[in-house]
């Protein structure tokens, strides 16, 4: 009897020792990630050495982490952890630099609107919404198209510094948020600098719409402008900072491809640059001392500014006549050091793309054309190849603007995010899936797309897994 007794509950024991590892092996198996590999253009072995990493969640609850890397015998691993609580994810850090902006006058549109009869008298074009409002009756709304140049004879700007350590990073902090009469006083002399240097004339023939509607109290219950003709904007203002200053220009090209007047700024267009010390307030920004660094002809169309990994040199990226072209400027001297010719394109292209890598950088045109340039042991740049990025395989290639890549010297890796699409193959949402390319100086070498398991039946944002907010996937050659 002892013994039956003891074999039964060996047995037993097996049995629970058994379930357990197989749901453990159950449970391991289903927080793999897989990934269905398919090839659709090249040779696979033109990947062989590379590392793609994604990092996906649900709800801010569940996590994968996965590696994958491309071989003879691809390898897909999946880190996976749960969290009974939403974790809160790290966002990505604000780009320093300049942030400069035409007044948008968005702070009109208070929730009650503005009583004339106890508001502080308006001046600009706030005093022709106020016009606006004493025409308008209560329960009516009132319209006009009025010269923005009747109110300003320069455009006001509003001006955001993220720059090491100054307190102009935080968001209820920014000087973009206030308008001109409601600056807080430490930001006060920054804003009066900028505005002093940037003196941009408001265009001839800018005219706005404007609207305010009065509610049966009097009270302005809604604003509205919108431009009815070409007008200024500051697109495409660029930053490099470095220990001790901040360089930065701006695309000089209005709304409708005419070039902003420059002429009022001291020293004309150009790449201008910001001192500031040691950032522990905001008296480290040395606004009074803001000038213009390195001209820039008017003519030659702005398209990126970026820096060196040593911190010596500018990479200023421009169109010129039909071509694009990257001007090396040393710092010391604010001179050019090397100018490149990298492609062709025409004005009527607006997908430019310039990726920074560690020792390389890809720059184009998406859907057309990339090239790889390196950096060589002296500073300076070359181009080391370009190629194709679109032919008949065009619909199937995305944007660069958000891919991420990778040089080891003769291979070019880029790698992005597929795109979710619902039962009718509308796209619906960024999925967890990936494409992975491998360019180098014979062309397209490779593309394969990687759907992924968590994207699965995901036809509804609300619904899906997705990538991580920050940092969501690297490439990597090993």
């Amino acid at each position: 009897m002892r013994r039956a007794f003891i074999v039964t509950l060996l047995l037993l024991i097996a049995a629970l020792v058994g379930v357990g590892g197989a749901a453990l092996q159950v449970n391991s198996a289903r927080d793999q990630v897989v990934l269905a590999a398919h090839t659709v253009q090249g040779d696979p072995a033109a990947a062989h050495g590379l590392t793609v990493r994604c990092h996906a969640t649900y709800d801010d609850r569940l996590f994968w982490d996965t590696s994958y890397s491309a071989g003879p015998e691809a390898v897909t691993t999946t880190e996976y952890t749960f969290s009974s609580t939403r974790r809160e994810q790290p966002v990505a850090p604000l780009r320093e630099g300049v942030f400069l902006e035409r007044m948008s006058f968005k702070w009109l549109e208070l929730d009650r609107g503005f009583d004339p009869a106890t508001s502080t008298p308006l001046t600009g074009l706030p005093a022709a919404f106020q016009a606006l409002y004493d025409a308008a009756a209560p329960g009516e709304e009132k319209t006009a198209v009025v010269n923005l140049r009747d109110y300003y004879d320069y455009y006001p700007l509003t001006v955001t510094l993220n720059l090491p350590g100054t307190p102009f990073n935080q968001a209820e902090d920014d000087p973009a948020h206030f308008p001109p009469h409601q600056v807080p006083e430490e930001y006060a002399a920054v804003t009066a600098a900028f505005q002093e240097f940037f003196k941009f004339p408001v265009l001839a023939d800018e005219q706005i719409e404007l609207s305010v509607q009065r509610d049966a109290d009097g009270y302005a219950v809604g604003y509205g402008s919108s431009a009815t003709s070409d007008a200024f904007h500051l697109w495409s203002v660029h930053s490099a900072v470095t220990a001790d200053a901040c360089y930065f220009t701006f695309n000089n090209r209005t709304q409708n491809g005419g070039i902003i007047d420059t002429s009022h700024i001291p020293g004309g267009y150009g790449i201008y640059c910001l001192p500031f010390s040691a950032m522990d307030s905001i008296a480290a920004v040395r606004a009074e001392e803001l000038y213009m660094a390195y001209p820039l002809d008017p003519a030659v169309e702005f398209l990126h500014l970026g820096l060196a990994p040593r911190s010596d040199r500018l990479l200023l990226h421009t169109r010129e006549d039909g071509k694009y072209m990257m001007t090396v400027i040393d710092i010391a001297t604010m001179s050019a050091r090397q100018r490149l010719e990298i492609g062709e394109g025409s004005e009527n292209e607006f997908d430019w793309f310039v990726f920074e890598g560690d020792g390389f950088l890809t720059v184009g045109v998406n859907y057309r054309w990339l090239a790889v340039i390196a950096a060589t042991p002296d500073g300076d740049y070359e181009v080391r190849f370009t190629a194709e990025v679109a032919g008949e395989q065009a619909s199937w290639h995305q944007s660069l603007d958000w891919a991420v890549m990778d040089y080891d010297g003769r291979r070019l890796a880029v790698a992005d995010f597929l795109w979710n699409t619902d039962m009718t193959g509308h796209i619906t949402h960024q999925g967890c899936g990936f494409y992975l390319a491998v360019y180098d100086e014979t062309g397209l070498a490779y593309w394969g797309e990687y759907p992924s398991s968590l994207s699965r039946g995901a036809q509804n944002q609300r619904y899906a897994c997705r990538p991580v907010n920050y940092e969501p996937l690297a490439v990597s050659w090993e």
